[in-house]
């Protein structure tokens, strides 16, 4: 289960471990990941006092008789989740394996639990860890997100030029729109990061309005144009994309962008969710081919 984790991340579970059981808890919970991690990772403790955190978590949790560590404990659904969360984290930053801090920012999306509150109430953030990775991995952060949109673009490329005009024409089951509708989509998503991700480069934050909808794809009536030329638009935008993002520095992934009413969130979570939302549209579109 835990073989694409770092020796120091399997550590702090089994820290982890023997604090569950310090507790008479019943379960591993993402509390005791926390106190796990906070004997592990220097970076966190410097930020995040132990003391307080297990102070409040002693406050929250009911007396219990301390139970054995020989005995098999199961991790609560949180902590199942915040695995999950870690290791999409590394792949997401271009790490083989998850170590304690992609471990604390999955802690850190399991934002309703107590783990999760007691670094907020301590000021510390998925920004100061980002920050902290940035720094110390600049080289293979600033490549990644333009190495995913390339894998994306080269996986993709001759199929999408290879839908002909009566395909394009065909209504999709989950996009309200035929082909070619959905490829205007992509094109409208394409240009405006692209305008995102070019002042992202010289402004310390950003905001930009909503992205494109469906309604405004349907109003420009992209079903009427040739297939080939939407599709060869789409190709040439994102390899755009490709270029604009491996000359970007690796201290402007963490650029504050607010995109409409939206909370605001760092550049490379904004490039993850216009390669995701890509790869969603892009897997309707491609459907049957």
């Amino acid at each position: 289960m835990f073989e694409n984790y770092t020796t120091s991340a399997r550590r702090s579970i089994l820290f982890a471990r023997y604090e569950a059981s310090v507790f008479g808890a019943p379960e591993l919970d993402a509390e005791h990941l926390l106190l796990g991690l906070l004997r592990e990772d220097d970076f966190l403790q410097r930020n995040v006092s132990s003391a307080i955190v297990r102070k409040a978590i002693e406050k929250q949790t009911p007396p219990r008789p301390r139970s054995s560590t020989s005995v098999d404990m199961l991790l609560s659904q949180a902590v199942v989740r915040i695995l999950a969360y870690s290791s999409e984290e590394s792949e997401r930053l271009g790490q083989r394996e998850a170590n304690c801090l992609h471990l604390v920012l999955g802690v850190i999306r399991e934002e309703h639990s107590l783990a999760a509150k007691l670094l907020h109430d301590q000021g510390f953030g998925r920004e100061a860890i980002l920050k902290h990775l940035l720094k110390n991995n600049a080289q293979s952060l600033s490549a990644l997100p333009a190495r995913r949109l390339a894998t994306q673009l080269s996986d993709n490329r001759a199929r999408v030029m290879g839908i002909t005009q009566e395909e394009a024409g065909n209504k999709l089951q989950f996009y309200p729109g035929t082909r070619a509708q959905a490829l205007g989509f992509l094109i409208q998503l394409a240009t405006a990061h692209h305008q995102l991700f070019a002042c992202s480069l010289v402004e310390s934050g950003i905001s930009a309005e909503a992205l494109p909808t469906s309604e405004s794809v349907m109003a420009q009536h992209y079903e009427l144009l040739p297939v080939h030329q939407l599709a060869d638009l789409w190709v040439k935008l994102n390899e755009l994309l490709v270029h604009v993002l491996s000359h970007a520095p690796p201290d402007k992934w963490n650029t504050a962008c607010r995109i409409g009413s939206d909370a605001e969130i760092p550049l490379s979570q904004v490039v993850d969710a216009f390669v995701q939302t890509q790869e969603d549209v892009l897997g309707q579109i491609l459907w049957y081919f």
